[in-house]
């Protein structure tokens, strides 16, 4: 791939929300933005991209943000489905140094501009940033929601905050533009297209934050940057949940190759991933599952953290069957790229 020409950023923050038909929950995430505080010294502008809708999300984007304009807002269209495309047009578009990724859902908190912005101008070896999640409920979850929340992006790290090993939420994940135009320019291309329509796969967030980390940059916990995640009484069931699941087990193939690279990620230890091994360890899990699952009803499923497992190891077996000549070459490609300035450490 050959390399590109980086642009020129003007200090100050762009705030990218991806959407696909969008048009229901956007108007709460713009109205969080709308109540941003002590900005006043902070150039900043909201860029809504909208990923294939067939609803009205332009247009309500302008509509509410026209009830308080309190920043520039752009409408920019990207036609090819799928959530990393959307960013990546979200990025290429940013008019300032610094991207910051808010979904759809996300309700920020009135200083969350202020906070982003003084991290990144005090640490200039940060190039990421991300805080935790807590949810909001548009009905009463069920019983089994407490146990299985983080699966929902409702997340949070056991640090007090500054740089950590360990990527950080894609709600609200800031990255400086520089540092992402520069591995986009030495050849990066993300393994994962992340969520595409009603398809729910995902990873996409955590690829950005490993490339990152490999091509040197660090990654910044803040707790005062938490986000509320708004969760629609739709998504509040366990078919949602378990298709959820499905699409981890697909997505952890993709990223095997970075948490190899980069074990404080998962705070394992270093080793080059092997198909073979990878594959007769997800059928053990399987094989050690199935008494717990075989053979109930959808009732008796509903609530087991054991069928989530299985439907994500059977995802992942079967993704690992697809994948089995790439799978290799993928570990190759990542640790050996231009952009990749850690991952010399394991030679393949």
């Amino acid at each position: 791939m050959a390399e590109t020409a980086l642009t020129t950023t003007k200090p100050g923050i762009s705030v990218v929300i991806c959407c696909y038909n969008s048009a229901a929950r956007l108007p709460e995430t713009l109205r969080h933005l709308q109540t941003q505080e002590n900005t006043d010294g902070i150039a900043w502008e909201v860029v809504v991209v909208d990923n294939a809708s067939t609803d009205s999300t332009a247009d309500t984007a302008h509509q509410i943000w026209a009830e308080k304009p309190i920043a520039p807002l752009r409408v920019v269209p990207e036609p090819q489905p799928g959530l990393s495309y959307a960013r990546a047009r979200g990025a290429a578009e940013a008019a300032y140094s610094i991207i910051a990724l808010v979904d759809d859902d996300n309700w920020t908190p009135p200083r969350w501009l202020t906070t982003v912005d003084r991290i990144f101008k005090q640490y200039p070896r940060v190039g990421v940033v991300g805080g935790p999640t807590t949810e909001v409920c548009e009905v009463e979850p069920p019983p089994w929601f407490a146990q299985f929340k983080g699966h929902y992006a409702v997340y949070g790290l056991d640090s007090p905050g500054g740089v950590v090993e360990q990527y950080v939420c894609g709600a609200g994940l800031c990255f400086r533009k520089e540092a992402w135009e520069t591995v986009v320019a030495k050849g990066f291309e993300g393994e994962l297209t992340d969520r595409k329509g009603k398809e729910l796969t995902s990873g996409g967030d955590t690829e950005i934050c490993a490339a990152l980390r490999l091509s040197g940059w660090q990654i910044w916990y803040e707790p005062a940057l938490c986000i509320q995640h708004f969760i629609p009484a739709g998504r509040l069931n366990w078919d949602y949940l378990t298709r959820l699941n499905t699409g981890f087990g697909k997505q952890s193939v993709y990223l095997d190759a970075y948490y190899a690279l980069l074990p404080g990620f998962t705070r394992g230890k270093p080793a080059r991933p092997c198909w073979i091994h990878e594959s007769l360890k997800a059928l053990r899990a399987l094989a050690g599952l199935f008494p717990q699952v075989g053979f109930r009803s959808a009732e008796q499923l509903e609530g087991s953290a054991a069928w989530l497992v299985w439907k994500n190891q059977c995802a992942r077996l079967k993704t690992l069957w697809q994948e089995k000549g790439g799978y290799a070459r993928r570990f190759r490609r990542i640790a050996t790229a231009p952009w990749n300035q850690a991952g010399q450490a394991l030679h393949p």
